[in-house]
């Protein structure tokens, strides 16, 4: 979606996320599955998300307190094993609609209750020292 389109929907922070959102999971789907080359750990189709709003300034205390993930996260997503457990998402508020950073993280972090871990294993914890 262009960052020209989204001003003109007018849409409310809460549309264009949910539409963020929805792009983001129908497109591998549209592309006949799997086919972005993203392995997960598993595919819901239905999940319960609480939003935790936290400032940018306390996104490594709550999300990497030990440090141990490189490059740092901008956000996290606490996911249940259980699939009916509501996923805890932890990422600060994009800043505009037309923030598409901020909404790409928000979305990457909602996706991850979707489909689980999925980061290259470069992304996931260092090697310990």
């Amino acid at each position: 979606m262009s960052a020209a389109l989204l001003p003109a929907l007018n849409a409310t922070p809460f549309l264009t996320i949910l539409m963020l959102c929805l792009s983001a999971l129908a497109l591998p789907a549209l592309a006949g599955g799997n086919s972005d080359g993203i392995a997960t750990e598993f595919k819901r189709r239905l999940v319960t998300i609480s939003w935790h709003d936290i400032p940018a300034a306390r996104v490594l205390e709550t999300c990497d307190p030990t440090g141990r993930f490189d490059p740092p996260p901008f956000g996290c997503a606490k996911i249940p094993e259980n699939p009916a457990a509501i996923c805890h998402v932890f990422v600060p508020p994009p800043q505009a609609t037309t923030d598409l950073i901020g909404m790409a993280r928000f979305g990457h972090e909602i996706l991850h209750c979707f489909r689980g871990r999925f980061h290259p294993v470069t992304l996931t914890p260092r090697p310990s020292q």
